[in-house]
């Protein structure tokens, strides 16, 4: 007996020692030499981009100290983002490589309409080239892949495109059931609401945990790591019909007219927009009496309609915006978790489930 235990305890005590090493942090994102500030661009195709994909890391990546962040389209003119409004970018790839030959030092890459885009493409295997540190949101990771320079390393994306990323890019890993992945020089996430942790992720390896931790008591998220379920989200048969069912029968479409004005915040409106526009017989608006609205983050947006127009539509007010609105959203902590229920009481359980999948919000969890 004693012969057998000895070698156990030493195993157990070797086990103790090995859990109690310190994880090794992730290395810093710096800016390249010379430069004061970290040169942070949020890529966009202007006939199509996410709008969450886009506005959450657009505005986590903004609040954090030390970092230059430019909205950068493919070509000069406004980004339609989808699934609803239009924003004006501060340059297209001309300008910016032009203001900065040396290249980005972040670029982050949204989910866009054509992830075989062969310029956006041949424009990130070049900012690769030049030593940027690139992070995709969602299907942002179909076009990173397709310029190849995840090729040889580890990456995810949404869950609906798992089977189609294999078959497609064999020479990357790709895995489920992380909300996020880091390989080297690349970090790449999992559907639209792991834009949340992904780009926490970001401000921490930018600005340090405690800018992380801040933002993310802001947002309500109680833990910004990679953990995730992507196997509990499906598309089949229940989700094609409701889909099919509100497109079809969803008569009258409604519109969610969100209330507009100056210093709206990014990560409060594209939520906001996004969920309301997924239904399948609803639509999302931006509301307000001017031509034009600058975000607190520096964004400018262009309303959809006016304010005596939206007076048709469900009115929505953002978190700290006292104007009377059919629904006020509370807080920027509870906004998610509000407007799904918002969607429940209007489209019915089964919309407000399809709406949650759609973005991979992980219902069972306190993660974003």
């Amino acid at each position: 007996m004693r012969a057998f235990t000895a070698p156990l305890l030493t195993f157990l005590i070797l086990c103790i020692c090995v859990l109690s090493l310190p994880v090794k942090a992730a290395e810093r994102i710096t800016p390249k030499q010379g430069r004061a500030e970290l040169v942070v661009a949020i890529l966009a195709q202007n006939d199509g981009t996410e709008i969450t994909d886009f506005l959450v890391p657009h505005a986590l990546l903004s609040e954090a100290p030390g970092t230059k962040v430019l909205a950068v389209a493919e070509e000069p003119g406004p980004i339609s983002f989808w699934p609803a409004l239009k924003a004006e970018p501060d340059m297209d790839l001309a300008k910016f490589d032009a203001a900065w030959p040396e290249g980005a030092d972040l670029i982050v890459v949204p989910a866009v309409h054509d992830p075989q885009n062969a310029r956006l493409a041949a424009w990130l295997r070049a900012q690769a080239a030049k030593g940027a540190f690139i992070a995709s949101i969602c299907d942002g990771s179909l076009l990173l892949a397709e310029s190849g320079v995840l090729d040889g390393h580890e990456a995810t994306g949404h869950f609906y495109t798992e089977d189609n990323r294999r078959t497609d890019y064999p020479h990357v890993t790709w895995h489920a059931n992380r909300r996020y992945v880091e390989d080297g020089r690349f970090l790449t996430s999992s559907g639209v609401s792991a834009s949340l942790p992904a780009s926490l992720r970001l401000v921490e390896r930018i600005a340090g945990p405690a800018e992380a931790q801040k933002l993310a008591a802001r947002y309500g998220i109680a833990t910004y790591g990679p953990q995730h379920n992507s196997d509990r989200f499906n598309v089949g048969l229940s989700e094609i019909s409701t889909a099919l069912t509100n497109f079809l029968f969803g008569w009258p479409r409604s519109t969610y007219a969100v209330l507009g004005k100056d210093g709206m915040d990014e990560v409060d409106l594209a939520f906001a927009v996004d969920m309301g526009a997924r239904s399948w017989e609803s639509a999302s608006a931006l509301a307000a009496d001017s031509a034009e609205l600058k975000s607190a983050q520096g964004l400018r947006f262009y309303p959809d309609m006016s304010m005596e127009e939206a007076r048709g539509s469900l009115t929505l007010a953002l978190p700290g915006d006292s104007r009377r609105a059919d629904v006020t959203l509370s807080s920027s902590a509870d906004l998610r978790r509000d407007m799904l229920k918002l969607l429940e009481e209007t489209h019915g359980a089964a919309t407000a489930s399809f709406i949650a999948t759609q973005i991979e919000y992980p219902l069972e969890t306190q993660l974003p």
